[in-house]
């Protein structure tokens, strides 16, 4: 690292935009744009941060939990009741759980007569198929349907480093302010947000897409918030139930609806952090030609597996999480000691383990 560089970063914990461009343009060896900086955000490579300079409005919801333990929880608490069908293309019955991606056919369609999806309600015919299984059966058939819904959250926690974000309904209580810094977990209209800034940086056509399910943005403590906007007062005024919504709290989230994208005043940073960690992940893709002796690898995952289990078992930490919070703090800077690359040599020491 340059000493440049080493000085621009000693004394700050975040980069606006355009300093972000001309670090890793020294980095690099070549330009680097701040459109170009956008475009590593918006693709998933560079994790990006937003701060609001003023209060803005959020409900509080839930926190990015590490895959397996997603898995586990979800495991445990999905049953029949939490399940929603639905009527799919093809006319078969599908499950899928409020909160989370994916719509599974029901398994054994050939016991539903396709000729009712058109007659009953999902509802109906969810009662109707369960009615032909036995209690033993349903839960083969729950189980299967769980693991469906978990494979397909698998491959979309990759976009989120191994993490599974919370359920929608996880955002349920009073409007609150926040202010300071916090991620974006590109996960809705923030996203949007990010690719409308990158076209106008490029002169290219405006990002018209809306996102109907909100903005989010990500605490220091893995917590999302969903960012709402207050209904405008005239035009509540004129709605019929108005006498009874007068009497609502100011911070009743009745009195809000999501936010369409990032305010105006919530400036594009990038932390520390993650330019160290996408300038680690840079330069292991430069090295990425070099052969590593399998035996070497093999031997190194047995030990990082030994120690892991060690320090878990003394119970050192609350959870894989916080350890590698820890580590990833506590060495910043150091290749392969980002929470990212210890979260992937941590899956593959205990994969090899349990082999």
């Amino acid at each position: 690292m340059s000493t440049f560089k080493s000085k621009l970063l000693k004394w700050k914990d975040w980069l606006y935009i355009p300093d972000t461009a001309k670090y890793l343009s020294i980095d690099f060896g070549e330009e680097v744009t701040e459109a170009d900086v956008l475009q590593f955000a918006s693709d998933g490579h560079l994790k990006l941060s937003v701060r609001f300079v003023n209060p803005t409005h959020a409900i509080r919801g839930g926190k990015f939990l590490p895959f397996d333990e997603w898995a586990e929880k979800f495991r445990k608490e999905l049953s029949w009741e939490s399940l929603r069908p639905s009527i799919c293309d093809d006319k078969k019955l599908g499950f899928s759980h409020p909160e989370f991606e994916g719509v599974i056919v029901a398994p054994d369609v050939s016991i539903i007569e396709e000729t009712m999806a058109d007659l009953l309600p999902p509802e109906q015919l969810k009662k109707n198929y369960l009615e032909q299984l036995s209690v033993e059966v349903q839960q083969e058939k729950l189980s299967m349907i769980v693991e469906a819904i978990i494979d397909i959250n698998k491959e979309r926690s990759k976009k989120f480093g191994g993490k599974v974000p919370p359920g929608k309904n996880s955002f349920t209580g009073s409007v609150e302010t926040i202010e300071g810094l916090f991620d974006l977990p590109m996960l809705g209209a923030e996203l949007r947000s990010v690719m409308r800034q990158h076209q106008w940086k490029n002169d290219g056509p405006d990002v018209s897409i809306v996102d109907i399910d909100g903005t989010f943005v990500e605490g220091e403590d893995g917590r999302l918030f969903k960012l709402v906007t207050r209904y405008d007062w005239e035009d509540l005024r004129r709605e019929d139930n108005h006498a009874e919504r007068i009497k609502w709290p100011y911070n009743d989230p009745r009195n809000y609806c999501p936010a369409g994208g990032l305010p105006e005043d919530g400036v594009l940073v990038v932390r520390k952090s993650a330019l160290l960690d996408f300038q680690e992940r840079n330069n292991e893709n430069q090295s990425g030609d070099r052969t590593i002796n399998p035996k070497v690898e093999k031997s190194n995952l047995h030990i990082i597996g030994a120690l892991l289990q060690l320090v878990m078992d003394k119970k050192l930490f609350t959870s894989e999480e916080a350890l590698r919070e820890h580590l990833a703090t506590q060495y910043q800077g150091y290749l392969g000691c980002s929470e990212r690359s210890l979260a992937g040599r941590f899956s593959e020491a205990k994969k090899l383990l349990s082999e």
